[in-house]
């Protein structure tokens, strides 16, 4: 059941004022680290990552988003690195924005790959979004995931924000005798933004149940340096404001 703990790691890390006048992306983005733990029944696991986003506009209200991330997974069991890039393009507006990524996660000599659909709608304090995504990988057994996640962030004030999300996901694995299993995800997450500071500081906690095998709770703490944005409600409306694919598999809530 190694694989499918694994998995349930991966999953778990998935799962952390009137509305302003603008509408266009500006240029912007922010470099982040963060430190995870996963619980399971049979091992722990760490997530070290090292993340960075850059937002900007096209023309009118088009705009795009790319973002990596370096992950270093430390479990009893083995040691893992991986590198993930995504590429967003979207329609933004004052009231919405609406838009599709690809992106591509490589570790240990396997490449998992795969691309989706992503919206959010800002409501005064509220931004309401969700994504739908399809990953599969390169590897010999060939594991495909879909995968859906809605997710609510409130804004306190303009550098105060707390979130929760929920997501769903159905996995297959090629191999003889091997069925397939769901996952769903809970998460609760905040950031606060230090007062005339680019700092931010972020932490999470998200429980993702695995059919048939292990449970997971992973905690997350980090910090990021945002620049270009005046604060974590103008980098939510007109910034770097999508998570990139590794949030379908690793260390992001």
């Amino acid at each position: 059941m190694r694989f499918k703990t694994m998995l349930a790691a991966v999953a778990a890390a998935a799962a952390f004022a009137a509305t302003p006048a603008f509408a266009e992306t500006v240029n912007s983005g922010y470099v982040g680290v963060s430190a995870a733990n996963f619980d399971a029944d049979s091992a722990d696991y760490q997530d070290y990552s090292l993340t960075g986003a850059v937002a900007f506009p096209f023309t009118g209200s088009w705009g795009g988003q790319v973002d990596g991330a370096y992950s270093y997974l430390d479990s009893d069991n083995s040691n893992e690195e991986a590198l993930s890039a995504t590429a967003h393009v979207f329609h933004r507006t004052p009231d919405h924005l609406i838009g599709g990524f690809i992106g591509a996660t490589d570790s240990n000599d396997v490449t998992v790959y795969g691309g989706g659909v992503e919206g959010d709608l800002y409501r005064g304090d509220w931004t309401i979004g969700g994504r739908v995504a399809y990953v599969t990988d390169d590897s010999s057994v060939d594991v495909d995931t879909w995968s859906a996640e809605g997710r609510a962030k409130y804004f306190y004030t303009d550098n105060v924000m707390v979130s929760a999300s929920l997501g769903f996901a159905q996995t297959s694995v090629d191999l003889p005798g091997a069925d397939d299993f769901n996952t769903v995800g809970v998460g609760v997450g905040a950031e606060y933004r230090f007062e005339a500071s680019p700092v931010s500081v972020f932490g999470g906690v998200n429980y993702t149940d695995v059919e048939d095998s292990d449970d997971v709770t992973g905690v997350q703490i980090g910090v990021r340096l945002n620049w270009a944005d005046g604060s974590l409600r103008d980098r939510d409306r007109s910034g770097a404001s999508l998570q990139g694919i590794q949030s379908n598999l690793a260390g992001v809530f």
